[in-house]
């Protein structure tokens, strides 16, 4: 049966609980931050990050001096 919890921390952030029989540690969120988190992770499709990931490549190959290296070890190892 539930128990009710007085809480002194902030409601805003969550409650850490410890089991004391099993000593597993809990995080408590409010319901309405829950039901958030759990509609982001069933909208999420990693394939909307594509054009973020291509971006971050894109600049980071453009500055980076041995670029031009690894590409030649890439078409070397293909080659064989």
């Amino acid at each position: 049966m539930p128990t009710k919890v007085s809480r002194t921390n902030t409601p805003a952030s969550p409650m850490h609980v410890i089991d004391p029989a099993t000593k597993t540690q809990y995080v408590l969120v409010r319901a309405d931050v829950f039901e958030r988190m759990r509609g982001a992770e069933e909208e999420f499709d990693p394939r909307d990050t594509y054009p973020f990931i291509d971006a971050v490549m894109r600049d980071d190959d453009a500055v980076d001096p041995a670029l031009a290296g690894y590409q030649h070890y890439n078409s070397a190892s293909k080659a064989q």
